[in-house]
């Protein structure tokens, strides 16, 4: 490119690609390193290697306990932390942990470096200045598209259901439940029963995005829930659908999501409350401050996603709860 004429004149590199920052200081190239979930997370992580490791594993076997770290605006119980911080070396996902410990010690090895964070500061004021000694926090966010209409925006995952915004339009306003646990999640059978039975007892028409594995998906979903029939007739099953383009609707008044980071943005943005069903990695911590710090929905706790064979109705009747108390105040 430099022999075109069109010389690098800055790098920016993601999760995962430490080795990136080492290779442009080698070519004497100014690089910045783009943190993709909020920065409260990346001051967690900071902290967890700079010397609060054993406070923090010191509640994961303590579901009351908290915890504070310096500038961060919350106390921190065990399911707020993200959960790659509270595994053992036999979990599948430990690499991870490693992973970011080493693109820590690659921005340890620049002086003051600049860190780009898909979050701004109206959102993450705090968040934002919590390690600002050590690395220069630039909030760059919220990266989603001003139109969501716009095609030339794409990155779709799965196909698209084509006639999502036709079935909101005969809706009124504010009235959709809108279920998506994003591209990773999946639910098992009890779950899925449970959380069909709450979104059915709410009366409110809802879109509920379950992703499709196999060419038989209806087949899946149909094994999954028993009441399939009534759920159709409430409701609206899809496969996947341009979520920007569902949250922007006027007919979507509550988003019931597993909190990663880019639907919570998403949901924020767009000015959609959520109930909150965070699951793994950031999406505690993301919950929190859904929570405790913005206000922008509530929380299921953990007892509650999960199925209860001695009160199998819990998961059904907090939902339901839940969601109307949202519609209600988004009306």
């Amino acid at each position: 490119m430099s022999n075109q004429g069109r010389p690098v004149t800055c790098l920016v590199y993601t999760l995962l690609l430490p080795w990136a920052s080492e290779v442009a200081r080698e070519h004497h190239i100014p690089c910045a390193f783009l943190w993709i979930q909020p920065a409260t997370v990346l001051s967690i992580y900071y902290y967890y290697f700079n010397g609060y490791a054993d406070k923090i594993m010191a509640i994961s076997s303590k579901n009351n306990d908290e915890i504070r770290l310096p500038g961060i605006p919350l106390s921190l119980s065990k399911r707020d932390i993200p959960s790659f911080l509270l595994q053992d070396a036999s979990d599948a996902y430990s690499f991870v942990l490693t992973s970011f410990q080493e693109q820590l010690n690659a921005l340890d090895a620049e002086i003051k470096p600049k860190v780009l964070v898909n979050t701004f500061d109206a959102l993450e004021s705090e968040g934002l200045k919590a390690i600002d000694h050590k690395y220069e926090l630039i909030g760059i966010g919220p990266l989603t598209p001003s139109n969501p209409l716009d095609k030339s925006i794409g990155g779709d995952l799965f196909k698209k259901s084509d006639d999502v915004v036709e079935w909101l339009d005969s809706k009124q306003d504010s009235s959709v439940v809108y279920v998506s646990f994003g591209s990773f999640l999946n639910l098992d059978n009890a779950q899925m029963e449970e959380i069909a039975k709450g979104l059915l007892d709410t009366g409110r028409p809802f879109l509920w995005v379950i992703r499709e594995k196999t060419a038989n998906n209806d087949d899946e979903i149909d094994n999954k829930l028993s009441c399939l029939e009534e759920v159709e007739k409430r409701g609206k099953i899809v496969g996947w659908c341009s979520q920007l383009e569902v949250l922007t609707h006027r007919a979507v008044g509550c988003f019931v999501t597993h909190c990663g980071w880019n639907s919570t943005l998403e949901s924020v943005s767009c000015g959609v409350p959520v109930v909150a069903f965070p699951k793994w990695t950031d999406q505690g911590t993301n919950a929190k401050l859904i929570e405790d710090v913005w206000r922008v929905g509530v929380r299921v706790r953990e007892n509650v996603l999960e199925y209860e064979t001695t009160n199998p109705r819990f998961v059904q009747r907090k939902l339901k709860f839940f969601i109307f108390a949202l519609l209600i105040t988004n009306e």
